[in-house]
């Protein structure tokens, strides 16, 4: 029994497996011996990347920020909100599809092209735009393309919204010299004559009372007759003494209420039609360009090639060491 019990102690034991272990001392020896394979590999790499850099044409770019035309527009409720006169993606879009920016058919030898429409970034209404070409000059003829396409459809949208308003401040300019030149005189005349009717009346009044009182004594008919007479004098007196406060009352609405309105709608528009309640679409600032090409990046190319030539020589040398063991191992055998 116990013979049984120590053969399952041992039958039990863990079984512990030998794990690979990267020895760095023989790794650096095989980079050792290895080590013109990676010269030469990084070599040959920085070389082509050399003559890549300094053989193709330099590229020079050209950009420039839009900010779009813009119209603040006042609401039922007072409060003023802005209406550009495009909407900054759907612009883009065409822009991009119109300037193949993609350059999915853009020809292989073309060298001068927009490179890139972008929206910046918490803007609604920008548009930042780049082209290349082989000279600052070129770069910014291409450039200007698009720019004096957009401003040109966009100033036609403009003229039209002053347009309206120049019209609308003709319209309220009319009714206003009209109320003033000839509603006013001709209300001011009205209430003139009608005075003047007042004081005739007024006279004859006066002299039928004289009449009356004789009247009186001579007949009591004839009195009744001058007394009704009398009263319908008085009865247009009052009427016309009516009519002549109605008018005022007119003049005075139209020059403490409707000439002030008036005007300051016109004053209104007069200010609508300026920034920054009226904006015209333009270039922000200046186009932008760089004394040196943008591309290609000689710098980043070399080091990358650099990098790159050591990162595969590496590979080669210890893929060249790997196929000398496996030579070595079969003729061993």
């Amino acid at each position: 029994m116990e013979k049984n019990r120590s053969n399952r102690k041992d039958e039990l034991k863990p079984v512990y497996l030998e794990e690979d272990e990267i020895d760095l001392w023989e790794l650096w020896q095989t980079v050792k011996k290895r080590k013109y394979i990676i010269l030469i590999t990084t070599l040959i790499i920085f070389a082509i990347a050399l003559l890549y850099a300094f053989t193709r044409k330099p590229v020079y770019e050209a950009k420039a920020t839009i900010q779009i035309g813009k119209q603040l527009i006042k609401s039922n409720d007072g409060t003023l909100y802005e209406k550009y006169f495009d909407d900054a993606k759907s612009l883009k879009h065409m822009l991009d599809v119109e300037y193949d920016t993609a350059g999915k058919y853009r020809n292989k030898n073309q060298t001068s092209y927009i490179d890139s429409i972008d929206i910046p970034r918490k803007t609604g209404g920008f548009l930042t735009i780049t082209a290349d070409a082989p000279s600052n000059k070129e770069a910014i003829k291409i450039l200007k393309k698009p720019i004096d396409e957009i401003i040109a459809k966009h100033k036609a949208y403009f003229d039209s919204i002053i347009e309206i308003k120049r019209h609308e401040i003709d319209k309220l300019s009319k009714q206003l010299n009209s109320i003033k030149n000839n509603e006013i005189p001709a209300t001011k005349k009205k209430i003139k004559e009608l005075k003047s009717d007042i004081s005739k009346k007024e006279k004859m009044l006066a002299n039928m009372k004289n009449r009356v009182s004789r009247a009186a004594e001579q007949s009591p008919a004839l009195a009744a007759m001058a007394a009704m007479q009398m009263a319908n004098l008085q009865n247009d007196i009052a009427r016309l003494s009516k009519e002549i406060i109605g008018y005022q009352l007119k003049i005075t609405e139209l020059e403490s209420i409707t000439i002030p309105e008036i005007s300051a709608k016109i004053d209104e528009l007069k200010a609508s039609m300026k920034p920054p309640y009226l904006e015209m679409t333009q270039v922000v600032g200046k186009i932008y360009t760089l004394n040196y090409p943008v591309k290609p990046k000689k710098k980043l190319i070399l080091v990358v090639a650099l990098v790159t030539g050591l990162i595969l020589g590496i590979f080669l040398a210890f893929f060249v060491e790997f196929i000398g063991s496996k030579r070595r191992e079969i003729y061993e055998k």
